[in-house]
Formats: C-alpha cells, sequence, structure tokens
C-alpha cells in the first residue's frame, strides 16, 4: 500500500518471499474449489510453490526456503562488491552465444530460456550492459530486469553452501516427529 518512494517490495529478501507467498496462497485458493494441478513446471522461485504444489515441500518449509533465499542473497549482496543483474532478450537459444560471448565488463550466461524467442541472461553488470547494447544495435529487444543482483549466474556461488545448510536445517525440523 506505499507508494513508489517507500515501497520495499522489491527487497531483495522481500520480494520473492512476498511472490511465493502468493503463489502458495493461490494453490490454497485452487484446492478449496478441488482444483489440483496434474503436472508442474517452473523456474527460479516458482520451482518452490511447485514442490509445495506436488507436496514435496509443506506449506512452512516452501516459506523457508524462500525466507531463507532471500535473506542469504541480501547478506551476500552487502558482503560481496560483485556488480550484477539480468536482461530480459528477444532472442533465442541458437543465437544468444554471439552477443554474451567476449564481454569486455565480465560475463553473461544464459539464466532461463522461456521459449524459442526469449532468453533472460544474466552476469556482471558490465557486461549485461555491453550485450544490451549489442542487442540493441541489431534491433532486438533487451531489457534489464529490476532485480539487485545476476541470479542464475556465478554470483549465487557465494550463497550455495549456506543456502544448502539451511535448506537441510529446514527439512530436518520438518522430518522430526
Amino acid at each position: 500500500m506505499r507508494d513508489e518512494a517507500t515501497t520495499r517490495v522489491a527487497d531483495i529478501n522481500l520480494s520473492q518471499p512476498i511472490s511465493v507467498a502468493v503463489q502458495l496462497c493461490l494453490i490454497n485458493l485452487l484446492g478449496s474449489w478441488d482444483i489440483f494441478p496434474t503436472a508442474v513446471t517452473s523456474h527460479s522461485s516458482g520451482e518452490i510453490a511447485a514442490a509445495y504444489a506436488t507436496n514435496v515441500l509443506s506449506f512452512k518449509e516452501a516459506l523457508g526456503v524462500a525466507y531463507f533465499r532471500g535473506e542469504l542473497a541480501l547478506k551476500h549482496q552487502k558482503l560481496h562488491s560483485l556488480a550484477g543483474g539480468m536482461l530480459a532478450t528477444a532472442i533465442g537459444p541458437e543465437d544468444v552465444e554471439k552477443y554474451i560471448s567476449d564481454t569486455l565488463g565480465g560475463t553473461v550466461v544464459v539464466a532461463c530460456v522461456n521459449s524459442p524467442s526469449s532468453i533472460t541472461l544474466s552476469g556482471d553488470l558490465a557486461a549485461l550492459d555491453e550485450v544490451a547494447s549489442r542487442l540493441q544495435k541489431d534491433d532486438i529487444f533487451a531489457r534489464k530486469l529490476k532485480v539487485p543482483m545476476a541470479y542464475h549466474s556465478h554470483h549465487m556461488s557465494h550463497i550455495s553452501q549456506e543456502y544448502i545448510d539451511q535448506l537441510r536445517s529446514i527439512m530436518l525440523l520438518h522430518t522430526i516427529p
């Protein structure tokens, strides 16, 4: 309910847990209407909701997974001076390599193949700027995403072990009778 200047909805430790919580509640709402998935597919934090929809994670476990992902991302964003981001593009997987290779500003990787003509890229901010410029020069859509870090890239290696440890603790807490 806050205005654009005071909202915290895009804060790294709040945005994904909020999104996942909404997804979990939608799953519960659909279930209350006797609508259940026969299959799920997902990407990124959507995988948490997909695991909940298929009863792989409980509601509390799913919230814990989302919570720690956000908290650890925030913690490590403050600890490391990596400037990273993500870029939505209207290019297919067969053409992306020529745009992301040989960047002077660092490394860019394919974060997600969304469709045959839509890829999300992730990586070092200066390199993403280079890639965006290359794509726009060729009249190909490229738009930076409003995310504070380079998810699905080498930037996430800093949180991987601590996140794995937190996931283990979440699962252990909920398997003990």
